[in-house]
C-alpha cells in the first residue's frame, strides 16, 4: 500500500498522481496487443471453461490485482477505513485514462469491482464492508454478476458471467410472495462454495462459454450476508444496475479492459480502415470518422458523468450511456466486419482480422441486453429523466403471487 505520506501528496497534487500511475503502469502493466481478441471477460476465444489455461489466466489476474492493491491503485475511490485510498473520482478518471493505454490483465474483477463492490459500500453495515471490500480489492475474492439464523434459498439465475471461476454472487431473491413483486425481494451475498450451489456453462454464439446458469438448492445463507433490509432488495438491486449501466456504457467500472473489446476502443476501426484500405473510400472513410468522433464523445461525456456525480451512486441518467454504448458498440463492429470485403466473414482460423471482427460482432448483441435492453432504457429515460407517463400496469400492487407470468389459464 502507498504510505500515508504519499496519498496525502496525491489528495492535492493530481499532476504527481498522474505520474505515479504512468511510472508503475509503465514498470508492471502488459502492453496492449491491439490485434488481441479478447472475450468479455478477458480470455481468449475458444478459451475452454475448466482448461488449465482457464486457470493459469485467472491465477494472473489475481496476482496482478494484488500488485494493484499493494501500489495503492484499487480503490481508489473507496474509503480508507475499507482498504481503499480515499481519493477522489478525478484520481479514478485519471487512472483509468493512462490504464487504457495498456492491457490490464483484470477482466474476471470488472463485475465484482464495478457491480458488487459499490453495492456493498452503498447498502452493507460497516462489518460487512469490513468483511467484504478488501479482499475485492486485493484480488483475494472474485464476485460475478449477481444475525437471527439463516436463510434456505432455493432458485435458477441464468446469464451469470463469470460464476464459474467466482467466490461470491450476488442478487436479490424473493422472501415475500404476498407483497407485489418490486417489494417481498431480499439482496443477499452467497457464497457460490456452499453446499447446494452448482453452476452450469452457457455457450454462447461465439463459441465461449462465459455465462452461466447458477442453481440453488436448499442454499444455507447467514443472515449477516444480508444487504439491507427485508423485503427492500429491489432498492439495493437497483444500485447494481445503475452501476452496470454505468460499465457498459464507458463511465466506470473493470478499470481499462472494458475498452479492450473492439466495439470501444476508439482507435480500432481506424486502425482496421487504414490497414484493409478502407480509407481511400469516402463514404467509408466519412462511416469510420462519423463512428471514431461517436466513441470519443460518449468516453468524454461519462467521465463528465461520474465525476459531476462526486461518488454518489449512479442515476438514471447512467442509462443514456448505457444505451449509446451498446448502440455505438454494435454498429462499429457492423462496420468493421465489411471493410475487408469477404474477408470479414469467411475468414482462416490464423486470420485475425476475421476472427476478431467477426467474434466482436457477435458479441456486441450481448450489450443490447445485458443491464437492460434498449427498450427498458428508453422507458427509464422517458419516465424517470424526461418526466413523461408511465405505461399502464395492472398488477403494480398486485401480490406476487397473484401475478400472471408465464401461466397457461384455461
Amino acid at each position: 500500500m502507498a504510505t500515508t505520506e504519499t496519498q496525502q501528496r496525491f489528495v492535492t497534487d493530481l499532476d504527481a498522481w498522474r505520474d505515479h500511475v504512468r511510472e508503475w503502469l509503465e514498470a508492471n502493466a502488459p502492453t496492449r496487443d491491439r490485434d488481441e481478441t479478447p472475450n468479455a471477460l478477458g480470455g481468449e476465444h475458444g478459451e475452454e471453461m475448466g482448461s488449465a489455461a482457464e486457470k493459469a489466466r485467472i491465477q494472473r489476474s489475481k496476482e496482478f490485482q494484488k500488485k494493484l492493491y499493494e501500489a495503492g491503485l484499487a480503490g481508489i475511490t473507496v474509503d480508507k477505513d475499507f482498504g481503499g485510498q480515499g481519493l477522489t473520482p478525478q484520481h479514478e478518471a485519471i487512472f483509468r485514462q493512462e490504464a487504457s493505454k495498456y492491457s490490464l490483465p483484470t477482466a474476471p474483477f470488472g463485475l465484482g469491482l464495478g457491480l458488487g463492490l459499490p453495492t456493498i459500500l452503498a447498502h452493507g453495515t460497516p462489518e460487512q464492508n469490513k468483511r467484504y471490500v478488501p479482499p475485492l480489492l486485493a484480488g483475494e475474492e472474485l464476485a460475478p454478476d449477481l444475525v437471527a439464523g439463516e436463510w434456505i434459498i432455493n432458485g435458477q439465475k441464468v446469464w451469470t458471467s463469470g460464476a464459474h471461476n467466482s467466490d461470491l454472487g450476488y442478487g436479490v431473491f424473493r422472501t415475500d410472495p404476498d407483497l407485489p413483486k418490486h417489494r417481498g425481494l431480499t439482496y443477499f451475498l452467497v457464497d457460490l462454495h456452499t453446499k447446494g450451489v452448482t453452476v452450469r456453462p452457457l455457450r454462447q454464439i461465439t463459441g465461449d462459454a462465459q455465462f452461466n446458469e447458477v442453481f440453488f438448492d436448499d442454499v444455507h445463507v447467514p443472515d449477516f450476508n444480508r444487504l439491507g433490509d427485508v423485503n427492500d432488495g429491489w432498492r439495493v438491486a437497483l444500485t447494481t444496475l445503475m452501476y452496470e449501466r454505468m460499465m457498459i456504457g464507458g463511465g466506470g467500472g473493470g478499470g481499462g479492459n472494458q475498452r479492450r473489446r473492439a466495439g470501444r476502443d476508439e482507435g480500432a476501426l481506424m486502425r482496421l480502415a487504414r490497414q484493409v484500405g478502407a480509407v481511400d473510400d469516402p463514404e467509408l472513410r466519412d462511416r469510420v470518422i462519423d463512428l471514431f468522433v461517436q466513441q470519443r464523445i460518449l468516453r468524454l461525456l461519462g467521465q463528465r458523468m461520474v465525476i459531476d456525480a462526486k461518488g454518489r451512486p449512479p442515476g438514471p441518467e447512467f442509462s443514456m450511456m448505457k444505451l449509446l454504448g451498446a448502440r455505438i458498440g454494435a454498429a462499429v463492429t457492423e462496420l468493421a466486419v465489411n471493410l475487408p470485403g469477404p474477408a470479414g466473414i469467411a475468414w482462416e482460423d490464423d486470420d485475425s482480422i476475421g476472427r476478431r471482427w467477426t467474434q466482436s460482432l457477435l458479441a456486441s448483441r450481448s450489450g443490447k441486453i445485458a443491464g437492460g435492453t434498449d427498450e427498458v432504457m428508453l422507458n427509464i429515460l422517458g419516465e424517470r429523466v424526461l418526466g413523461l407517463p408511465q405505461d399502464p400496469r395492472p398488477d403494480k400492487e398486485l401480490p406476487f403471487r397473484e401475478v400472471k407470468v408465464g401461466r397457461v389459464t384455461q
